[in-house]
């Protein structure tokens, strides 16, 4: 079971040192990261607070008080709330009972209840038995009596509600039967016969949760005050009953037992290695500062190097699952990365690209961790991780190590590399069709593009179409070879769809149904590489400066599953010999590392900046490519 309500911890700030300070480089590896499908992970875990439902002898019930509102203590005690909740503590859940005194057949009526955060009956004849605040109040729908439960049948509902927070252990639960017509309460029947239960029901319920004052409170005369003998004493049996009720919330949970305590982690690599464990292992870690977007700090934690194959996942002091995973990594290893990214993946791996988070953060306010305490647990592939510290682990005794790297404390993170790339579309240069891409949940996919001339008022422009993807929210970011965020779009096209338009201001182009008119709204464009993200929802983290080289986008929405399609419109459709970029490792320099680049991609390495090795752009990527890479790095031209 998980608590929700606990404050997540402040965030502390970066701690300045004096000096130099050594640069990180990312993490080495024993062996080859798989892509994680998904970002905040915040399932309740509830349970009962409070419960006179469960063990309701029905067959004795006739009506319940021939009321038409009631009031009835909840005291939490015993049970997890006996001492009061504390912090934003929320109820979650509510079924009740109700009886329908004097209600006809097909008669609409409307339950609403009330919960203040303080009852304070000393006796039978106490006035104002519920007092302080109103903390929340559920209105049911419009129901209808029918023929079944006409009279004084026990009808019951169970509801998802959020009322909170309580503040203490002992509140006052107000229930009142309205008229839908007017809103007013429905008048009590002309009788004044109660329906009682056995003295042995009044009081709770063995086994159950939470007890209730032996008293019955009704509002006979409708003046919204309990008085004088609208307060019913128990006196002998059979006799009145509390309220048929139960509410569940968010629960306190218990931390598990660290098997190992990593204590505050440095800065750089914290290892352990060939651990076989079957079962759930328990890390305990704490961040002495925010691994976050803002502070271009970051978390990641791999399982790079193991013999077998697991499963983990990060937890708040809390029992919150903030993220877990299983083949993130290369191979069937498994990998988090929270705050600022982009560091290189190992093999057919993610890259760190901080796209996990603390989701119980505000909007826009914490994307990574806050600084604080947590708890990483590792078990064998296929174990399922719930909130609450819960883990159901599945057989084996896998040996495998963890990984954590990390700059928490102030050493600046390592340069970034460019992103993997889903689509190139290479030289600009003449209309160019876009390919649809389908993105799954909390996921981002990149298109690289090369400008073989500038997009710039008042001579010529790039338009960027989104028409044809699903009208659903996205949002483009855009930056240049150095990773340096150029623009973004949500919404300036048809629907909610995004686009752009770089250079040419008048006269403008078309709009697409209801978007803006291309009218160079994102300013111009100069030649060279640039690479733009595409992610469902609100793709935001990006820190505030543009200029700081990180390649760093985090997508937050949940939905799966659509398609995004973006057509590449210039006002050229000749290039007039194409300027290249001959920096093909993209590390800012042109130089013979650009040569060793091209040779390992034309062998079937690896090709992290997505370039196209057919540099001469004849058709064929061979050694030709080789020697038109040369002479342009020698200074020649052009191919």
């Amino acid at each position: 079971m998980k608590t929700a309500w606990l404050v997540v911890a402040a965030a502390g700030s970066l701690c300045a040192q004096a000096g130099a300070q050594e640069v990180l480089t990312p993490i080495e590896h024993i062996a080859p990261v798989v892509y994680l499908d998904g970002g905040p992970y915040t399932d309740r875990a509830v349970g009962p607070v409070w419960d006179n439902w469960t063990a309701v002898p029905t067959a004795n019930l006739r009506a319940l008080y021939n009321r038409t509102k009631i009031v009835e203590d909840v005291n939490f005690a015993p049970g997890p709330w006996a001492s009061g909740p504390t912090g934003a503590a929320t109820m979650v859940n509510l079924g009740f009972g109700v009886g329908l005194p004097g209600l006809a057949p097909s008669q609409q009526f409307i339950i609403r209840i009330e919960f203040y955060d303080t009852f304070s009956a000393t006796g039978p004849t106490t006035a104002n038995v519920y007092s302080g605040t109103l903390i929340g109040t559920y209105t049911s729908p419009t129901l209808t009596v029918s023929n079944a439960n006409a009279g004084g049948v026990l009808l019951r509902y169970q509801v998802a509600a959020t009322v909170g927070p309580f503040l203490d252990s002992n509140c006052a639960m107000v229930v009142t039967l309205l008229d839908p017509a007017t809103g007013l309460q429905i008048p009590d029947p002309v009788t004044t016969a109660r329906v009682q239960l056995t003295v042995a029901n009044a009081i709770g319920y063995p086994g159950n949760t939470g007890t209730t004052n032996t008293s019955v409170y009704r509002d006979v005369n409708l003046n919204g005050i309990i008085a004088g003998n609208e307060g019913q004493a128990i006196a002998a049996s059979p006799s009145p009953a509390g309220y048929i009720a139960k509410i569940e919330a968010d629960l306190p949970a218990p931390a598990p037992t660290c098997n190992d305590s990593l204590g505050s982690l440095p800065d750089g690599l914290t290892q352990r290695t060939n651990i076989t464990a079957s079962g759930v292992r328990w890390y305990c870690l704490t961040l002495d500062n925010p691994a976050v977007d803002q502070s271009l700090t970051f978390l990641d934690i791999d399982t790079e190097g193991s013999a077998g194959d697991v499963a983990m996942a990060l937890y708040s002091d809390q029992g919150d699952v903030l993220a877990r995973d299983e083949d993130s990594g290369s191979g069937v290893n498994a990998q988090l990365s929270f705050g600022v990214g982009r560091r290189p993946a190992v093999g057919d791996g993610a890259q760190y690209d901080g796209r996990n988070y603390d989701p119980r953060g505000a909007a826009g306010s914490l994307y990574g961790l806050n600084a604080g305490n947590y708890y990483l647990a590792v078990a064998p592939a296929g174990s399922t991780f719930g909130t609450g510290f819960t883990v159901a682990p599945t057989a084996g005794s896998p040996t495998y190590n963890i990984n954590l790297f990390t700059n928490v404390n102030g050493t600046p993170a390592p340069a970034s590399v460019p992103p993997v790339v889903e689509l190139d579309m290479g030289i600009i240069n003449g209309p160019l069709p876009g390919t649809a891409l389908t993105l799954d949940a909390y996921q981002q996919k990149w298109i690289r593009f090369e400008m073989c001339r500038d997009a710039s008022d008042p001579t010529s422009y790039l338009d960027v179409d989104g028409q044809l993807s699903n009208d659903i929210y996205a949002e483009l970011f855009v930056f240049d070879s150095s990773g340096n965020l150029v623009t973004a779009d949500a919404a300036s096209g048809p629907g909610n769809r995004p686009q752009l338009s770089f250079g040419q201001i008048t006269p403008e182009r078309a709009a697409v149904g209801d978007g803006l008119p291309f009218a160079g709204q994102d300013g111009n464009l100069l030649p060279g590489v640039y690479y733009m993200a595409v992610g469902y929802d609100f793709v935001t983290g990006v820190p505030a400066a543009g200029t700081q080289g990180n390649f760093h986008v985090r997508p937050v929405g949940g939905s799966s599953g659509f398609s995004y399609n973006f057509d590449f419109l210039p006002s050229w459709t000749d290039c007039g010999g194409p300027a290249c970029d001959p920096d093909f490792n993209q590390d800012g320099n042109v130089d013979q590392d650009d040569l060793a680049y091209l040779v390992n991609v034309l062998g079937g390495g690896e090709n992290p900046t997505g370039r196209d090795p057919d540099f001469n752009l004849d058709g064929n990527s061979d050694q030709d490519d080789y020697a038109a890479l040369l002479d342009v790095i020698a200074g020649g031209d052009c191919p």
